[in-house]
């Protein structure tokens, strides 16, 4: 495949021009090493492409009106590029709900040039008081700088970003821990206190963000508060990944092949359990979370005893009955785990006065997942399977939650009399649609119970990724395409007549 790659016009890399091409450059070593013809060119000397698939870094207006009149395939687009004016970013982001920082508040305001990315430290001012804004305001106009955003600054950490879309790649970086920064904005926060903050919420945004731009590879920055909460503070088209180029490189390259090779779908076959009732995080962690709500006093550690415990004891006993509810499910399993944690303690007490708001807490968020979950997969056209280890009552389940409707076959281990990882078991389920395995997209939140047994057979595969039993980091690179959110497989998983 003949591609070309795109260097930016060195004015758009200010302080930065060498890490700038070394990212491109990587990635146009990844694709050579897999046998495609890059050619390479900056944009300050192009006149005409010699290829309709472009892989661009470009932000020159003319480049990108040549990208959109002459190229069948540009990563990032000419649209996205252009949507990543703060002032046009200022509005996508209100329409999202993207979290920003207020218009004003009593810790000074920043001023930003919103008509194209800084190009100088002087098109990003901070300013301490209104009187300075005022006069920054009067510098902007005298330049001829007449579309700016106004925010006010917001104490906490600066926490710089960098991702790209469907491929699970997402880190996250503190700048001044590394003293790594273009203009030294950050001494206006100080040294980072690492406020613990919802790394997986913020790689959720930022995907969605990305989305509602329309760029594939992106970075940005965000304020951490010490609640937890953050902002966006800026987003922009394809940084330079200083601090992660190497893995960057092959996530970015993945996303091109996989955008260049792309083929609709014919059918989808759903995991239950962690996918579509708890948006991709492991319930071990879904429970994990409501016992610290709630303030049952137990360690993760015990928990994780008590949850593996209730999970073996269903798992052998035939305790749920094919008419049981998700709700009655929730009730059995939470009495096993308290009545096991209780014995646990010590001094040894009952904990079980904790089973009833446990199980409210827990049973509500249920609740909104599967209407989120039902609500994307009546918009998601073409035929569906459920594929899951479960106790037999699955049916009901799903009749629970209103979703029996929207899928033509249930394939159940305690039915079936095969579980995952068994490839078999989705062997039955593409069986069940009626298809062959690559025309059928598994979706699930398990690399090793949904997707390698799921690739094993032929069959693509898209994780959607949450919070993991284990906190170490997880490889999405065994799927076709990663997911924060069931939403995404409109666009990235479409479905083909």
């Amino acid at each position: 495949m003949k591609l070309q790659a795109l260097l930016r016009a060195r004015r758009f890399s200010p302080n930065c021009e060498a890490k700038d091409e070394a990212i491109l450059m990587a990635v146009v070593e990844q694709l050579r090493s897999r046998g495609h013809n890059v050619d390479v060119a900056s944009e300050e000397e192009l006149s005409q492409l010699t290829s309709p698939l472009v892989i661009s870094m470009g932000r020159l207006p003319q480049t990108l009106q040549l990208l959109q009149s002459q190229a069948t395939f540009v990563l990032n687009s000419p649209e996205g590029v252009r949507r990543c004016r703060r002032s046009v970013l200022h509005q996508i982001m209100l329409r999202h709900h993207i979290p920003q920082p207020p218009a004003a508040g009593p810790f000074g305001y920043w001023l930003k040039r919103g008509d194209a990315a800084a190009q100088s430290e002087g098109d990003v001012l901070f300013a301490p008081d209104e009187s300075t804004l005022q006069r920054h305001l009067d510098h902007f106009r005298q330049r001829g700088i007449a579309d700016y955003v106004v925010s006010a600054h917001v104490p906490g950490d600066v926490v710089k970003f960098y991702g790209v879309r469907g491929s699970g790649f997402f880190r996250t970086y503190y700048p001044t821990d590394d003293g790594d920064t273009k203009y030294s904005h950050e001494q206006h926060n100080g040294p980072a206190h690492h406020y613990p903050f919802d790394a997986l919420q913020l790689e959720a945004d930022a995907n969605r963000l990305a989305a509602a731009v329309g760029v594939e590879v992106y970075g940005g920055d965000v304020i951490v508060r010490s609640d937890g909460t953050y902002c966006f503070i800026d987003f922009n088209d394809w940084p330079s990944f200083s601090r992660c180029r190497d893995e960057a490189a092959v996530a970015i390259a993945d996303r091109i092949l996989f955008l260049l090779n792309k083929r609709e779908v014919k059918g989808y076959i759903f995991d239950y359990g962690g996918t579509l009732d708890s948006g991709g995080n492991h319930w071990g962690k879904v429970f994990w979370k409501a016992y610290q709500r709630v303030g049952v006093p137990v360690s993760w550690s015990q928990l994780r005893e008590a949850y593996v415990y209730a999970e073996r004891y269903l798992g052998k006993n035939p305790v749920v009955q094919p008419d049981y509810t998700f709700h009655r499910i929730l009730e059995v399993k939470l009495r096993l785990q308290l009545e096991y944690l209780s014995e646990l303690s010590s001094p040894q007490s009952s904990l079980l006065s904790y089973h009833a708001p446990l199980l409210a807490h827990l049973y509500d968020g249920v609740c909104r997942h599967t209407a989120h979950s039902r609500e994307v997969l009546s918009q998601l056209e073409g035929p569906k399977v459920v594929v899951s280890n479960f106790y037999g009552n699955l049916p009901t389940v799903l009749r629970e939650f209103h979703l029996d409707d929207l899928f033509s076959a249930v394939v159940e281990s305690a039915v079936v009399g095969v579980r995952k990882p068994d490839p078999q078991i989705f062997a039955l389920g593409v069986e069940a649609l009626g298809l062959r395995p690559h025309e059928t997209v598994v979706v699930g939140d398990s690399i090793d119970k949904d997707l390698t047994p799921a690739r094993a057979i032929g069959c693509r595969t898209a994780w959607i990724k949450g919070e993991a039993w284990n906190d170490e980091p997880v490889s999405g690179q065994v799927a076709d395409v990663v997911i924060t959110d069931l939403e995404e497989l409109k666009s990235e998983c479409p479905f083909r007549k």
